[in-house]
């Protein structure tokens, strides 16, 4: 069960982590959640770039982490998806969380491909179960 296209593109002035970790954590994280892809593509876009296509996409005007898109339906085994990702808002995180810039750009990632698999975070009870989630796969990872 792996990524069979796996796209990787950075459109931020960010250094992000190199794309074959990134893409093991996928491969963890849809294996573990029962999942195949055939294909996910990442993009790391600037601050103002995820802003505007939360409003455009959501009507919501705020800056974000990651938008995560699955191209077919959420309850599909193989998933076929694309997460957009904001290194710069990861980085504030990181400080707001006061933890490591990769572990948070870890957990994003994990966080979009949860989206992906059909996991929400609306109430306390979701939110609290992704992170849940989030923090198991990072102690896999070894980046907890």
């Amino acid at each position: 069960m792996s990524v069979m296209q796996f796209e990787y593109f950075n459109e931020s002035d960010a250094d992000v982590p190199d794309p074959e970790p990134v893409k093991q954590a996928v491969e963890l994280v849809f294996r573990r959640e029962g999942r195949t892809a055939s294909t996910l593509s990442l993009v790391m876009l600037p601050n103002q770039a995820l802003r505007a296509m939360k409003s455009q996409h959501f009507g919501i005007n705020a800056f974000t982490d990651i938008i995560a898109f699955n191209l077919n339906d959420a309850d599909e085994i193989d998933i076929e998806g694309e997460l957009y990702l904001s290194p710069e808002q990861i980085r504030l995180n990181a400080v707001d969380y006061d933890t490591a810039n990769e572990q948070e750009f870890f957990r994003v990632v994990i966080h979009g491909c949860l989206h992906l698999c059909g996991y929400e975070d609306t109430t306390t009870e979701e939110k609290a179960n992704m992170r849940q989630l989030e923090d198991k796969y990072l102690a896999e990872l070894n980046l907890l």
